[in-house]
């Protein structure tokens, strides 16, 4: 039997998201979407864009910046800045336990 077994190798990393949102009955694709939320910096007197990692599942980049945009909700401060299909096959999250 393990003469059958073909050799692979699994890569594990850690990704620090800000939020991971799940689409039930979604598509199986993750896309890691970068949101910039604008914030006045009252010392420097300027606007300042503060990156957030989010993931979502969806079909397309358009469809997960429009799932990601629902999320979001009536916040207007934000900016979408980059939609990237990424290479996650299955997201788990923890159980809550009382």
């Amino acid at each position: 039997m393990a003469s059958n077994t073909p050799d692979f190798q699994l890569k594990l990393s850690k990704v620090n998201y800000h939020d991971v949102f799940f689409v039930e009955n979604g598509s199986e694709t993750f896309f890691k979407v970068k949101v910039c939320f604008v914030s006045f910096d009252e010392k420097s007197q300027k606007e300042k864009l503060i990156p957030f990692n989010m993931l979502i599942n969806a079909d397309k980049p358009e469809e997960a910046c429009k799932l990601i945009a629902e999320r979001l909700g009536t916040c207007e401060d934000y900016q979408i800045t980059d939609v990237n299909k990424t290479n996650i096959l299955e997201v788990h999250f923890p159980v809550e336990t009382e």
